[in-house]
């Protein structure tokens, strides 16, 4: 079992490894960064399913058994803006999220889809530097889109956060 301690030691590795490369297409972001970030430094080894073809679409990561999240994945030149204000948050609202940024729009509507068909309660979206994770079922009521999202602004902003990270996207 994988200990916070050890992941965060592995997100050190994995950051200092990486080169100034940074246009890897989607395929080699999910290769070189997203899955090491998912097993090696959340300890989700053994509960990934990944290209799971289900109601009309493949998703490219579902996390847990039973599932609990489902993380779509963008090509790490692919950045997700952030309005102006927004860059040292954590917690931003969906709505500012989106209409800010059409391609990050796009991704939040694509990932919460899947999750409202599949009935997954966890979206997240990465690029493989950022991440974003939110609600995306909800029994209040309410529209996920009235809700926040929690924002990872790169593979540093992780690991000077890891601790929340940890809480919040690890298997454990």
């Amino acid at each position: 079992m994988l200990t916070l301690a050890q992941g965060k030691e592995n997100l050190r590795r994995l950051i200092d490894s990486l080169s100034e490369e940074s246009d890897r297409n989607e395929s080699q972001t999910r290769f070189h960064i997203i899955d090491i970030v998912l097993k090696d430094c959340l300890g989700w080894e053994g509960e990934i399913e990944v290209e799971n073809y289900e109601e009309k679409g493949f998703t490219d990561y579902e996390l847990g058994s039973p599932r609990i999240a489902i993380l779509e994945a963008k090509r790490q030149g692919r950045t997700f803006e952030l309005p102006a204000g927004y860059s040292k948050k954590i917690v931003v609202d969906l709505k500012s999220l989106m209409q800010f940024s059409v391609e990050t729009s796009n991704a939040i509507e694509q990932v919460q889809h899947y999750c409202s068909l599949r009935g997954v309660p966890v979206a997240i979206i990465s690029n493989g530097n950022q991440y974003i994770a939110f609600l995306a079922t909800r029994t209040d009521g309410k529209s996920i889109f009235e809700g926040d999202a929690i924002v990872f602004h790169s593979l540093e902003n992780i690991y000077e956060k890891f601790n929340e990270v940890w809480q919040l996207l690890s298997i454990q």
